[in-house]
C-alpha cells in the first residue's frame, strides 16, 4: 500500500465525516489520474474540492496544524484553478 492509500484508509476509518470526504475525493483523484484519459477539467475540479475540504477540516484541527492545512488547501485550490483556466482556454480555441 502506498502513502496515499494509507492516508485514505486512515481517513475512512477515522469516523470523522470531513476526513472521510477527503478520503473519497483522494480516491476519485487517483482514478482520474490513472484512467488513461486525463481531463484537466475533472482533475481541476477534484483538486479544488480537496482544497475546500482541507480548508474546512482545518477549522477543527490542532492549533499547530491549522496553518499547514490552510497552506495545503490554498495550494490545492490554486492548482485546481490553474487547470480549470487552462481547460477553459483550450476549449475556446
Amino acid at each position: 500500500m502506498d502513502n496515499t492509500e494509507t492516508w485514505q484508509q486512515q481517513f475512512l476509518q477515522s469516523g470523522e465525516p470531513g476526513l472521510q470526504d477527503i478520503a473519497r475525493e483522494i480516491g476519485n483523484l487517483q482514478s482520474l489520474l490513472t484512467s488513461g484519459a486525463l481531463s484537466a477539467t475533472a482533475i481541476g475540479n477534484s483538486l479544488t474540492m480537496l482544497g475546500n475540504q482541507t480548508s474546512q477540516i482545518s477549522a477543527t484541527a490542532a492549533a499547530d496544524l491549522k496553518k499547514p492545512l490552510l497552506d495545503l488547501a490554498d495550494t490545492l485550490r490554486r492548482h485546481g484553478s490553474d487547470l480549470l483556466a487552462h481547460a477553459d482556454k483550450k476549449g475556446k480555441k
